[in-house]
């Protein structure tokens, strides 16, 4: 086996050069990822001055290497390694492998010198020539991963040349070099070669091909050869040759082989394809304008890959590169328009357009449609048009088109809804986006219509809104009060429109007024039922708007909210809910508890699903009792509108009975005039309020036997809460 010497080097701020002659084996031993090199040995610790290490074991089984480790980096700001190798007959290539350890980015190291005098590379660089710079894409930032590294040369058996190795960094880091040898063979790499188009001639439907070999791999020559049966060619040093000419759409894949060791091969591919005739405008082609229900078995075939893009691109055209195709049309004598029916995988992704003249004015620009034709109307008998056809799903397939008379028109519709110049048509739907319902009669002679192209605006055949329908009747949305509407309904069948139809209008009425409990000062009082729900009420989100209280914290809130009101038992302890009402088209609400007042809330619970279905629950304890609570409810998403029930009871009514002072006693209950009050000792306070949580009467009697004169009440539920002796009782009294 051949030996090589190896020599270092080491520079700090001061140069200070160090020799140690070491043998090194010609042989590569590879290593697992994250593995360190066996029989490495590291006499430096992180205390210790940097230095440099050349090790070797002797042994095949384990890496020749440089060793270098600067744990102080402090004291140095350039090292250098210099390993002197003996060239032997034959030898052409230097090989190495390297990896990094590292603690920080900062750092740089640089690459790899060469020379062939060996001098001190700071004081003598114009000896040395870098061969190889390292940077963040060619020596990546990994532990894990050995780098392979060649240079060949050719220098004189029996020399040695000098490779220096420099880093520059101010942060502690590990480099490695594992096994420099001198190559005994010739090594080889693939040829490197690119492809152009050369002599493109559509003329004939015809290209050649451009091979251009940038790097032969180290061989001699190399041979390139195509797929299509021409003969060789031989480079002997890079450059280009030309191969063809090749069939217009031919795919051609070339070989460029190592002559030297034939194991060393490049491909590569290339084709071209001739753009079509009618690539343009002014290349358009002739489409014949076949009778209605004629044109099967007369389409043209369309490949959108031999297209290109002609420069024009319509309104409508949203793919961004329009590769497009070109047609005339001229239009039939007695017509006033045609049909361009597709067929094919493609035939619902086609747009078009059309034009005037090339370069002259677009009339009609057209999406796609699952229909898979389009219908051009208003034109004029014997004069030709441009129709341009492109695909909107990036560019790519095939459809077949046909051209075809329009079918006979329909008649127009009749009998309008609302009548045509009604006025005070009533807004339906929720106020948030009042709404009015539209229709008409179909014409009742001629071809049945299969959609209708309906018009709308605010002002005498000014539509700022059109639209092609299928059904009827539609809904206007978001309908405005007070205001007159027009609007004209144009029957289609077959893609043929009605001609002539009238135009309607209305005057919509006054929206009503939302309920008040729409606004938070406007909330209903809620019965608290004992036990369970037993009168619940009914309300409606379709009269509510936006109440300006800050948004609930939970189910998707967007206006359209209703408020309620409730004073909590005296067991301080209340369940709200709300339900569905059959019928209704309302089945999801959210719904918040507040204290606090108008203006001024603090939400206590937030509840989206908690009741049956998508309705909701909440259930409080530990409340005040007597408190005034605020309750919100809304549709979720305020999209879906009508009624839906609400209820609220106390979930442990006997907790009134269980809170009373001992000897203390209330009745009549219900009271028609005047309730009775008793206890062992003197009630100091009595205070009386309503399901609005508002006191109606305070009397302080300091009495142990009193009568309170409620005649003056309205009849309904009250809240009674006494003080005696500085205990604090509670209860419920209802007043007819």
């Amino acid at each position: 086996m051949k030996k090589i010497t190896l020599l270092f080097s080491f520079l700090l701020a001061t140069f200070s050069w160090q020799v140690s002659a070491q043998t090194v084996e010609d042989n590569f031993d590879s290593y697992a990822s994250g593995d360190d090199p066996t029989g490495w040995t590291k006499y430096q610790t992180e205390s210790d001055d940097p230095g440099f290490i050349v090790t070797d074991t002797q042994s095949n089984s384990a890496p020749n290497s440089l060793y270098h480790n600067d744990d102080n980096v402090a004291t140095e700001s350039t090292s250098w390694i210099v390993a002197p190798v003996y060239v032997s007959t034959g030898d052409d290539m230097l090989e190495f492998f390297y990896r990094q350890n590292y603690t920080s980015f900062a750092y740089n190291y640089s690459g790899v010198w060469y020379s062939t005098t060996g001098s001190d590379p700071t004081q003598n660089p114009g000896d040395w020539m870098q061969i190889a710079e390292f940077n963040d894409t060619d020596q990546p930032y990994s532990e894990d991963t050995w780098t392979q590294f060649r240079h060949f040369f050719t220098e004189t058996a029996g020399t040695n040349i000098y490779i220096a190795f420099k880093y520059t960094g101010d942060y502690a880091h590990e480099f490695y070099i594992d096994d420099f040898k001198i190559d005994v063979a010739p090594a080889y790499l693939n040829p490197e070669f690119d492809l152009s188009l050369t002599n493109v001639d559509c003329a004939n439907s015809q290209f050649s091909v451009n091979v251009n070999v940038t790097n032969l791999g180290g061989a001699g020559s190399v041979t390139v050869a195509d797929d299509q049966g021409s003969a060789t060619q031989q480079l002997s040093a890079p450059g280009s040759v030309t191969f063809g000419p090749y069939a217009d759409g031919t795919n051609v894949t070339f070989t460029v082989t190592n002559d030297d060791d034939t194991s060393f091969v490049s491909t590569n591919s290339i084709s071209y394809t001739c753009p079509a005739n009618n690539d343009d405008c002014y290349n358009a082609m002739d489409l014949t304008v076949y009778d209605m229900g004629m044109g099967a078995g007369n389409e043209t075939v369309i490949d959108a890959a031999n297209f290109t893009d002609s420069g024009m691109h319509p309104s409508c055209d949203d793919v961004g590169t329009n590769i497009d195709m070109w047609f005339k049309v001229t239009v039939p004598a007695g017509e006033t328009g045609f049909k361009a029916i597709y067929s094919g995988d493609k035939a619902d992704k086609v747009e078009a357009a059309l034009w005037d003249g090339c370069g002259g004015n677009e009339l009609a620009c057209l999406a796609s449609s699952s229909n898979a034709y389009h219908t051009f109307t208003g034109l004029t008998a014997g004069t030709t048009y441009y129709l341009q056809l492109w695909l909107d799903d990036f560019n790519s397939g095939i459809f077949n088109v046909v051209l075809e008379k329009l079918p006979p028109a329909p008649n127009c519709a009749d009998n309008p809804t609302p009548a045509d110049g009604a006025t005070a048509v009533a807004l339906t739907g929720p106020l948030s986006a009042p709404q009015v319902t539209l229709d008409w009669s179909d014409p009742t002679t001629g071809p049945t219509p299969d959609s209708y192209h309906v018009y709308l605006g605010t002002s005498p055949g000014n539509y700022t809104a059109d639209g092609i329908l299928t059904t009827h009747p539609i809904t206007l949305t978001n309908a405005a009060e007070n205001t007159t509407y027009y609007w004209k309904v144009v029957p289609i069948s077959g893609g043929s429109e009605a001609s002539g139809c009238p135009e309607w209008s209305f005057t919509t009425g006054s929206l009503p007024a939302p309920v008040a409990n729409s606004d938070c000062s406007g909330a209903v009082a809620l019965n608290v039922d004992a036990s369970a729900c037993a009168t619940p009420t009914v309300a409606d989100n379709s009269v509510a708007l936006d109440s300006g209280e800050a948004a609930p914290t939970c189910a998707n809130y967007s206006g359209g909210d209703l408020w309620f009101i409730i004073t909590v038992p005296a067991s301080g302890a209340i369940t709200i809910e709300t339900s569905e009402v059959t019928g209704s088209n309302l089945t999801d609400t959210g719904m918040a508890v507040y204290s606090g007042t108008c203006g001024n809330l603090t939400e206590i619970d937030c509840n989206d699903d908690g009741g049956a279905s998508t309705f909701s629950k909440i259930e409080l304890t530990g409340q005040n009792a007597g408190d005034v609570l605020y309750v919100r409810v809304w549709e979720y998403g305020n999209d879906t509108f009508g009624e839906f029930n609400i209820c609220a009871w106390d979930p442990n009514p006997q907790a009134i009975s269980e809170n009373q002072i001992a000897g203390f006693k209330f009745y009549p209950n219900p009271v028609n005039h005047t309730l009775n009050l008793s206890a062992k000792d003197n009630i100091e306070v009595i205070s009386i309020s309503n399901v609005m949580g508002q006191e109606v009467l305070r009397l302080a009697p300091n009495a142990t036997e009193i009568k309170v004169d409620m005649s003056q009440l309205q009849n309904g539920i009250y809240f009674v809460k006494a003080q005696v002796n500085g205990e604090l009782t509670a209860f419920k009294v209802i007043k007819k």
